[in-house]
């Protein structure tokens, strides 16, 4: 092909920036490791600026807490470091490994299953903030408990998913409120703000790596990505990276006439978009026929033409 989506101004067709409705999948998933893998990255650079950002904005309120910070600073310690583990394994899980098939790493998953000990020296000295401590780590065990369970039932040939659990907890609108003014410059709600925030940025990962897992079937359904297509080629921003030069199966569906679209893709560019702090995929399409491209083609038109009546005059 070419190419003809990456060289610029010399690209074949138009691209045009548009909503679609899109599933790509690998078409080589891992098969030859500890476990199934998808081999997707959750945590590419964009999410992991996030996640950098969001630590240090929590030291900066940690460094500000007066009122029994030695108490309280090892506890946000054990937590971010029990988190960063729960990353780490995510990581690994992506790419077909798996503590679980290793004793030496299997404690591991003992660690995540136990959450976080360390509150226990707050119950007394600090009952509130231990009860804000052990609403997070409630949340957080319901996810842990997930991978472990998840993990040491895989094979090389299957992920054991299960996604049929709780996602939704009073913990988070409690949090909510400390983005109030009158809780901007309280360095303990700050610091709670920023570590339940530091949390959330890695069960979305985790999330974000149970649907790629379990694909919705009705293309009705599926995903609003935004995309630059063209009938050569497509650009999806995602907080996902896929691997480069990889094959992938795309799907498109079109609610307008109802169509779908299946092609094989390679991937040919992956790259951080720092204004919208997501990650950009470029992919080409491997030999699509007239058709296929006449039916993009149509699309973009029609998505031009739809664009333009909406302009008020």
């Amino acid at each position: 092909m070419g190419f003809w989506f990456e060289n610029g101004d010399a690209r074949r067709f138009q691209r045009i920036e548009m909503p679609v409705q899109i599933y790509i999948s690998p078409a080589k998933p891992i098969r030859d490791k500890e476990i199934f893998g998808l081999g997707i990255d959750y945590f590419p650079p964009s999410v992991e600026k996030k996640i950098q950002k969001t630590k240090l904005d929590l030291w900066h309120w940690i460094k500000h807490i007066q009122e029994q910070r030695d108490i309280l600073e090892p506890v946000f310690i054990e937590v971010v470091d029990l988190i960063d583990t729960f990353g780490e394994v995510i990581k690994g899980a992506c790419i077909g490994k798996n503590p679980a098939a290793n004793p030496k790493t299997l404690l591991t998953l003992r660690h995540l299953q136990n959450g976080f000990l360390g509150i226990n020296t707050l119950r007394e000295p600090a009952p509130k903030t231990f009860q804000y401590f052990d609403s997070m780590n409630q949340k957080f065990l319901v996810y842990a408990e997930n991978l472990v369970q998840s993990l040491q039932k895989s094979t090389p040939t299957q992920f054991a998913l299960n996604t049929n659990f709780q996602t939704e907890f009073d913990i988070d609108k409690t949090i909510a409120n400390f983005e109030k003014p009158k809780f901007k410059q309280v360095p303990l709600a700050q610091s709670l703000y920023y570590l339940a925030r530091y949390i959330n940025l890695h069960l979305e990962g985790y999330t974000n790596f149970l649907k790629d897992f379990q694909p919705v079937k009705l293309p009705k359904q599926w995903e609003k990505e935004h995309a630059s297509v063209s009938a050569c080629g497509i650009a999806i921003h995602v907080p996902k990276r896929f691997a480069l030069n990889s094959k992938v199966e795309t799907n498109f569906y079109f609610s307008e006439t109802d169509e779908v679209l299946k092609l094989k893709a390679t991937i040919v560019r992956c790259n951080s978009l720092p204004k919208e702090q997501t990650e950009c995929n470029a992919l080409d399409f491997d030999f699509p026929t007239s058709s296929d491209q006449s039916l993009i083609q149509r699309q973009l038109e029609q998505f031009q033409i739809t664009r333009c009546l909406a302009f008020g005059l």
